[in-house]
């Protein structure tokens, strides 16, 4: 198994890493302020004026830990306030949320991921995933960062498929081991690497960019959250992950997924598992956006799932009941839930960029590309509410052809 980097060889490592605007914390701050910034300001300045001190810089916002003055009203009337830091980020934020991805089955790993995993055979077949196969198009050259609970580094899915281990990062343990760790009953032990083998599922060529921010009760921080959305854009990700969320606006968050834009890097976010008429946060802002995009979960039959939440900034669906993929130590397992729906279309998105198209154009013709389930009888209360629809690799790749 890998083991965690010594405390000298991290300090190294990230010394060499000086073209990434990051701090890793050594202590979690109770709260955190988002400024937007220029490079004209110094730290030392910002730290002055809002006290505490500088968590995260980068060339259009900073991150001040522990502020303990709050700012004058910025130009346009936003103001920005402090928020809560701790565990304020979750795979299920919503608590009335019956968190069903935790309802999980085990199976050994029988099979190569070459001959595929059986329980899936319907779900694919539902959005035609074949015919990627059939256009060459597999995801090749494309990085997706996993912003999550970290992988089993050692599980056979990722065999090849991971970046090399100088672009991984871990926020809970501080070190550049993102590891999946816990034990079968934690609630979100094996999460992380569920969803990264789901985006291998449908983009095998693909490269995973782990980077973990959440513990195996799948709560993590929204500093660390914000830092790896920027750790991965500035590394070369291409598509971020998020199978979490926040039940309140995050302007850590929300500046950083304008980062990750402003660098041409898609954000796909779960819609969350509430089965109510608004969005977890990010994907609550991702309407209309030409870069990001929120995803919710159907069944077999296309009918929307009990748990999706929905609503009219949701942007697309994708199968999310009953998905087979890996689970750490050797293992796969079967779940449920917006987390495994949303891997889905970052799979998708890779496989659409491999295509050599602009990352405007994939999301465009994904979008307008997919199968309209509005008119399904079962999903006639949430007309309008439903994205554009359930995408459909097949009209996608043509599209995109």
């Amino acid at each position: 198994m890998h083991k965690p980097l010594m405390t000298a060889l991290t300090t190294l490592l990230l010394a060499a890493c000086a073209t990434t605007p990051h701090t890793p914390q050594t202590t979690r701050p109770d709260t955190i302020i988002t400024i937007p910034t220029t490079t004209a300001t110094t730290n030392t300045t910002l730290e002055q004026q809002y006290g505490g001190t500088i968590a995260l810089r980068t060339d259009t916002f900073a991150i001040i830990a522990n502020p303990t003055r709050q700012p004058l009203t910025a130009q346009g009337g936003k103001q920005h306030k402090a928020e809560k830091n701790k565990d304020a980020v979750n795979i299920d934020p919503s608590t009335k949320s019956e968190n069903v991805w935790s309802n999980v089955r085990y199976d050994g790993w029988n099979n190569s991921f070459s001959e595929g995993l059986p329980e899936n055979a319907q779900s694919w077949d539902q959005i035609e995933l074949k015919a990627t196969q059939e256009s060459n198009h597999n995801g090749s050259g494309q990085i997706v960062a996993v912003i999550d609970t970290g992988v089993d580094l050692d599980h056979p899915i990722f065999y090849n498929n991971l970046v090399s281990n100088e672009l991984w990062f871990d926020y809970v343990d501080n070190d550049h081991t993102p590891e999946d760790e816990g034990s079968i009953g934690q609630a979100a032990y094996g999460h992380g690497t569920f969803v990264s083998g789901v985006v291998l599922q449908i983009a095998p060529a693909a490269k995973i960019m782990p980077l973990r921010v959440l513990n195996s009760v799948g709560s993590g921080d929204t500093l660390d959250v914000a830092s790896a959305i920027i750790w991965a854009t500035d590394k070369g990700a291409n598509v971020i992950n998020l199978s979490l969320g926040t039940a309140q606006e995050s302007d850590a968050i929300t500046m950083a997924v304008t980062y990750a834009n402003s660098k041409n890097v898609l954000v796909v976010a779960a819609a969350g598992n509430s089965n109510k008429d608004t969005l977890d946060f990010p994907a609550q802002q991702f309407s209309d956006s030409k870069l990001n995009i929120s995803v919710g979960s159907v069944n077999s039959s296309d009918v929307k799932s009990a748990f999706s939440s929905y609503g009219m900034n949701l942007g697309l669906m994708a199968p999310g009941e009953n998905i087979q993929s890996a689970f750490p130590d050797n293992r796969t397992a079967i779940m449920s839930g917006t987390s495994m729906s949303a891997p889905v279309v970052s799979g998708a998105i890779a496989v659409g960029l491999s295509t050599l198209n602009k990352p405007e154009v994939v999301l465009s013709s994904l979008i307008n590309s997919s199968t309209n389930i509005n008119e399904i009888y079962e999903n006639s209360s949430f007309r309008g509410k439903l994205g554009s629809g359930r995408i459909n690799m097949r009209q996608f790749i043509d599209d995109l052809n």
